[in-house]
């Protein structure tokens, strides 16, 4: 068959501009691309209609968890397209997957708290090192068909496809029908797009992509079909891999995008695809290192005592004496008070002295009240007891039985009965955990944030370490399935104290470049330990904003993720 005018037109048309989009890919492609560009608030906040934003992705989990594949419905530029050869008609979709299972499955990106490969500490979008970033797959709804003529596809060259928004023509094809391998070659505005697969007929994918005639780190996989000499695609895959500019894997820092981060951002295949990580976020609030949420500190005060700062369900602020050693006496509280946090055994257990500090809680529940009194002293022959709540500063003074020795603490419009001794000093026993019984109930600590601080296993300290527990119930998450228990111990060597958030399946901490260990919870909850000028360290504890003034399941930290084909509408300008 004899070549027509037009098809040598064409040729020679396609000859030319491949020259000159060749020289414009290459100049785009060789311009730097700076890892520490940051991106405008609004993409996070009024996406463009090519910019699709994942706005709940919990701390540890994948991007795609919840929505795994992106199509036309979020992203304009996936649209469908129809392609006309001379061997038959076809329609064809586009994806983005961002997860997959099953055959040929890979997680993608995840939401992490760590340290980066520059020791810098925070939270980031992480991608293990030669992992898929996502996969693109053009299927083709009854496949694209051509005839098989000198090795080459001589009815599917010089079609277009659309890839991503960006229009592409099929400009070269290489078939060899007994080896089962096949080559594409796509030219476009956004330059040339070589696509290659050995062994079209398996399910494997391979390295066999170029863009601007340099390869990339990327994967291929073509599906198709040879009979009759006629070779029908059914769908082409595309996989970039997480390659850094140096080694090791890919971090994506709060406001920044996925394409800084890359060996070879060509990769992408189109100018305007961006992936960019908005960092956590806790209702409309931003999470920073430290700042904006409830704030739990444990404080050392000297090196051998400890003082607890928090704030309960009201907003009241407590800063107690919480563990001290005295000689070598390793205790709750101060060398001059206690703090009981476990009631006595039955009524006539008295374990509270003057002077002490005690805990009284009205409910172990997210909107329980938490209170720390001190026993300020005891009028017997008026059967008065005096009461301060070190909190509110308010003083009270309660009456009761000289026969029993019953009475009745009401605190934060809480009712806690007691019973105080006739004898010595007139210790007492009280109800601490506002369940009606004096039982040796203990009285956790209930956060503004509705978490839970358990500050140890009784009264006594036996051995030279105690371990608090630190509880988020599951009803706070977005997603519930368990509480989050994170341990803190204290641990006393010599007359010397400090303090750890040791390394657990809810969180670990990672030291920084200077010199302060940080780590985050799935739940968002952040710990900070300082120890750069102390032998004792500081350690504070912050929870999302969200979990301190509005108390539903939606309280816990969340990241959000923007998957864009216009990235130069968010890119803001370096200062």
């Amino acid at each position: 068959m004899g070549q027509s005018i037009f098809d040598y037109e064409t040729k020679a048309f396609l000859s030319i501009l491949a020259i000159s989009l060749i020289g414009m890919a290459m100049v785009v492609s060789q311009q730097p691309l700076p890892s520490t560009a940051f991106f405008a608030g609004p993409v996070f906040k009024t996406p463009a209609t090519n910019t699709f934003l994942l706005k709940t992705i919990d701390i540890g989990e994948s991007v795609g968890e919840d929505i795994p594949v992106l199509t036309k419905n979020e992203l304009k530029g996936l649209e469908d397209g129809v392609v006309q050869t001379n061997a038959g008609k076809t329609s064809y979709s586009q994806y983005l997957l961002l997860k997959k299972s099953g055959t040929n499955s890979f997680d993608g990106g995840s939401v992490i708290f760590g340290r980066d490969q520059s020791q810098r500490t925070g939270n980031y979008l992480f991608f293990q090192q030669n992992d898929k970033l996502f996969e693109y797959a053009i299927i083709f709804s009854s496949g694209l068909a051509s005839r098989i003529e000198n090795n080459k596809l001589v009815d599917i060259e010089n079609k277009y496809l659309t890839i991503l928004g960006s229009s592409f023509v099929v400009v070269q094809t290489d078939i060899d029908a007994e080896q089962k391998r096949v080559k594409l070659r796509l030219m476009g505005a956004e330059g040339i797009i070589d696509l290659e697969d050995k062994n079209y007929a398996d399910i494997y994918y391979e390295k066999g992509a170029k863009v601007n005639t340099k390869q990339v780190d990327a994967e291929v996989r073509i599906m198709g079909n040879a009979a009759n000499n006629k070779f029908t695609i059914s769908e082409i895959r595309y996989a970039p891999l997480a390659t850094t500019r140096t080694t090791g894997d890919v971090y994506i820092g709060p406001r920044q995008g996925l394409r800084g981060r890359l060996r070879d951002a060509a990769s992408l295949l189109v100018n305007g695809f961006e992936l960019i990580y908005g960092g956590l976020t806790s209702g409309t609030a931003t999470i920073q290192n430290v700042g904006g949420g409830e704030f739990v500190m444990f404080a050392p005060n000297g090196n051998s005592q400890y003082d607890l700062t928090f704030s309960n369900d009201l907003g009241v602020q407590y800063n107690i004496p919480l563990v001290s050693v005295s000689g070598s006496t390793f205790k709750y509280g101060s060398s001059r008070k206690d703090v009981v946090y476990s009631e006595g055994n039955d009524a006539t257990d008295f374990n509270i002295d003057r002077g002490d500090y005690f805990v009284v809680n009205n409910k172990n529940d997210i909107h329980g009240v938490t209170n720390v009194i001190e026993y300020n002293g005891v009028r017997y022959d008026d059967a008065t007891i005096d009461f301060l709540d070190i909190g509110t500063n308010q003083e009270k003074s309660v009456p009761f039985d000289t026969s029993t020795g019953l009475g009745y603490l009401v605190v934060s419009g809480n009712t806690y009965s007691f019973y105080v001794s006739s004898a010595g000093e007139h210790p007492l026993v009280v109800d601490q955990n506002g369940d009606g019984a004096i039982d040796g109930g203990e009285a956790k600590i209930v956060l503004r944030s509705g978490g839970r601080l358990d500050l140890g296993s009784g009264n006594l300290i036996a051995g030279s370490s105690i371990t608090m527990t630190l509880t988020t119930p599951k009803r706070l998450f977005a997603e519930p399935t368990t509480d989050e228990v994170i341990d803190i111990t204290l641990t006393k060597d010599g007359s010397t104290l400090d303090i750890n958030v040791p390394a657990q399946t809810a969180v670990t901490l990672y030291r920084d470049k200077a010199g302060t260990d940080k780590g985050m919870s799935k739940f968002g909850v952040f710990f900070i330990r300082d120890k750069r000028s102390k032998d004792s360290a500081q350690l504070v504890v912050e929870y999302p904003r969200a979990g301190v003034f509005n108390i539903p399941a939606t309280a816990q930290g969340e990241a959000a993720v923007a998957i864009t084909l216009e990235r130069e509408k968010f890119l803001r300008k370096q200062e």
